[in-house]
């Protein structure tokens, strides 16, 4: 991944993202994922999250397919949380 070229995408509902999403960070909700692809830049790398992981996941995939470079935080804001 290129220093500075990836973008945080969080994939939760806004009233979640609203509570504790990351500073700069875009919000897709995965529901509306599909209907974002051409709004998401192809030249970025973007690196997907949510609460556990698993919409996220779901999102990356998504992306990628869509021809989109996506990484996703395998557990989620959560494991930060508990590790933090």
């Amino acid at each position: 991944m290129a220093s500075g070229q990836a973008l945080w995408l969080d994939v939760r509902y806004a009233a979640e993202f609203g509570q504790d999403g990351l500073q700069g960070a875009l919000n897709i909700p995965l529901n509306e994922i599909r209907s974002a692809f051409d709004l998401l830049d192809k030249n970025k790398e973007y690196i997907v999250y949510c609460h556990s992981g698993r919409r996220s996941s779901a999102a990356a995939f998504l992306l990628a397919q869509y021809g989109l470079k996506a990484f996703w935080l395998r557990d989620g804001l959560v494991a930060e949380k508990v590790e933090a």
